[in-house]
């Protein structure tokens, strides 16, 4: 067994009481109980979807002075966290539970327009959400469901034949 008695600086030493109990036992030969734990690594902080749309929106306002089309690109304010009372106002106002987050209101290739569904990694899209979809599909809209801002920004670029230069 360890020593009884042992000077703080032999702790200080070896690193910690851990370290040092661990060098005493394993010179004596005696075999630890527990298998050494292994430190975890650390998991990349996730990015959420307010953070990636956010993201989508600050490369199109930086390049909108040069492509036109993108200063129309804009948000539907449908998600999000409110008051009963705020709720009721935007019900009232006509705010509809699916629509998808971004809205890009210029015809192209036979579209009217553009709609993307952000998602963050991990996110699905709810039974509304795929309603809104199927019908914006059936009146002539793209509609897109981007998990991530890269993704959202590749399906901008795409539909407006933006040069592979001009993409993230």
């Amino acid at each position: 067994m360890p020593q009884a008695r042992v000077h703080i600086s032999e702790i200080r030493e070896a690193g910690g009481l851990k370290p040092w109990l661990a060098r005493q036992l394993h010179a004596e030969g005696a075999r630890p109980i527990l298998a050494p734990v292994q430190p975890k690594k650390p998991k990349p902080a996730k990015r959420s979807e307010h953070d990636e749309q956010a993201l989508v929106i600050a490369r199109a306002d930086a390049l909108a002075p040069s492509v036109p089309a993108l200063r129309l690109l804009h948000a539907i304010p449908n998600g999000g966290h409110r008051t009963k009372a705020t709720a009721g106002k935007l019900k009232a106002e006509g705010v509809r539970r699916g629509v998808p987050d971004l809205c890009l209101p210029v015809p192209m290739d036979g579209w009217h327009g553009l709609y993307v569904e952000m998602k963050a990694v991990g996110g699905k899209a709810s039974p509304e959400q795929l309603e809104w979809h199927a019908a914006l599909r059936s009146n002539g809209y793209r509609v897109e469901l981007c998990v991530g801002a890269d993704a959202a920004w590749q399906v901008i670029c795409e539909y407006l034949g933006l040069a592979q230069t001009l993409r993230a």
